[in-house]
Parts: C-alpha cells; structure tokens; sequence
C-alpha cells in the first residue's frame, strides 16, 4: 500500500520533534495509517537520535534515520532504474544468482531511501553505494556532507541506519530460523546466556540470536567485521529495559549495543558510548510487525 509524501513527512517531523524533546511519539489509528512511500517507493523511514551521557544539549545530538524495506524482489527489480544509478545498476543485473541480486536491491534501496530521509533535497541517483576494503557500505556522491552507513538484510527484509558525520554505528536485523538455532549454539557462550535477564520469555533460540545481532552490529560498528577472533566481541553485562536488551562488552568497552525482538525479527544496533539511543520504540515495533503481516500475506 503506498502513501503520499506529505503524510511521510508529517510522520517523520512528528516523531523527530518529539524525540527532540525527549518524548515518545505514537501513531494513532489503524497500522494501514502509517507513511510507507511515496508511489516510487516501498518501505518504512523512522528517525533516531544518540545522545552523549550527561548532556542536555541539542546540539550534543546526533539525528539519524532508520529505513526498512520488505524483500519484494518483482516490485524492486522492476523500479530498480528509478532508484539504481546506471553503474549499480550493471553490478546487480550481472550477479549471477537470484540471492546476491535480491540482496544488493534492498540493501541499496534501504540505503538511498536512508540517504534521502536524511538529506531530503537530494535525488536517488545522487549517491552511488560501494563496498569498502571490509565490505562496508560506502556512500558515494559529489558534494554529498560526510556520511555515516550501516546496512543488514535478512530473507524478509533489509535495514540501513545513517547519521550526518563520520562516527561508530553499525545495524543487524535477523529472522529466526530452525536451521540457526543448531549453528547459533557454537557462537553463544554458556556465560553469556546465563547473562541474561531473567525477565525475558524469549525461546532458547531468540536468546542466541538475539547475542549474535549485538555482536555484529558491534564488528560493523566496530569496522572490522568479524575479520577479529570472536571472543573479541565477548559480552560483559546484558541489562533490559523499555523493550530493549543492552549488551557491554569486555574487550570493546569504548561501545554499546541494544536489540528487541518483534514476533519474527530481532533488530540490534551499536555505537560509541557514553551515548543514549532515543527511538520510538511503539512505533518501530509497529513497523516491523506490518512488516512481518506483508511477508506472511505473500
């Protein structure tokens, strides 16, 4: 179902102005009500802050943007030249399998409607997204401010979080599958698990998917990927609140990172501390869940 601009960005100014004073902003109505996209569009934007510890400045903000894309791969192959430069273009039709060519569809859509939620005077094709010497995602362009990107996609969706300056920030969205739980367990530490708050009634599986998006949310923060050994990324202390499930770790203490689980996906992001991330958490959950509905109607 797609939306007009004006009620996209009415949406965005609502929720940011709220989050600028340290409010929480709720949509009202029916779930159908929310601001998808433009009709070039499909997908979700939803500003967020980092606040440093401590400061009540504004100016000690950083505002970024969310942006979530359902894995519709007809509708984004089909729209691909209206969001695609010709050189990114060339690079997805060229990938020899359906996979890779869903993937980098919805990871550079998610990116670019990011970019543009952020910068709203620019066009799709202003910027050109590249992989850096690790495979991080790089945003290209003439004149384009410095850029901060992370990207994750799952089978079902894709997710790209941007902020307006070089800083440390890195994404990870999953969806829980059967087959993961088995190879999950070698990656979760008895530690870690026994870490966790006792008020979660989350699955043995959601408890270790959950520890794997925080420890790679925090490589892609962190900027190295898992190219480190994995107790590199060990967990420390494991807290909930407000929804959210906040890891500290013990030999990247310079971070923190932050996931919730909806019904099907778990979403974690991570960044430099002391910082405090301000999201509408409703209205994120609420996304996700329509989401989740599109997906299971297909």
């Amino acid at each position: 179902m797609l939306y007009p601009q004006a009620h996209c960005l009415d949406f965005a100014r609502r929720s940011e102005a709220a989050l600028a004073k340290g409010e929480s902003f709720h949509p009202k109505g029916r779930m159908s009500e929310l601001p998808v996209s433009t009709p070039n569009q499909i997908g979700f934007d939803l500003p967020f802050m980092i606040q440093e510890s401590g400061s009540q400045r504004f100016g000690a903000r950083l505002h970024g943007w969310l942006s979530l894309v359902p894995a519709d791969l007809d509708l984004l192959t089909a729209r691909s030249s209206l969001f695609l430069t010709p050189a990114e273009l060339d690079i997805v039709l060229s990938a020899p399998h359906r996979a890779r060519r869903h993937s980098l569809l919805m990871g550079r859509y998610a990116a670019k409607r990011a970019v543009r939620a952020l910068l709203p005077d620019r066009s799709w094709q202003d910027c050109t997204i590249q992989s850096g010497p690790l495979g991080e995602p790089l945003c290209v362009g003439d004149n384009l401010p410095e850029l901060t990107l992370s990207l994750s996609h799952c089978d079902t969706l894709a997710l790209a979080a941007i902020l307006p300056q070089d800083c440390r920030l890195g994404v990870d969205v999953e969806c829980l599958r059967p087959d993961l739980v088995e190879s999950l367990a070698s990656h979760s530490a008895d530690r870690e698990i026994a870490l966790l708050p006792n008020v979660l009634e989350w699955t043995l599986g959601q408890k270790m998917l959950a520890l794997w998006c925080l420890k790679e949310a925090l490589a892609k923060a962190h900027k190295t990927g898992f190219t480190l050994p994995f107790d590199q990324f060990d967990i420390s202390d494991l807290t909930f609140d407000q929804g959210w499930l906040q890891a500290r770790f013990t030999n990247l203490p310079g971070y923190q990172a932050q996931c919730l689980w909806t019904h099907q996906h778990c979403l974690a992001l991570a960044f430099t501390q002391p910082g405090t991330l301000l999201i509408d958490t409703h209205a994120l959950c609420r996304i996700l869940a329509t989401l989740e509905q599109s997906q299971s109607r297909r």
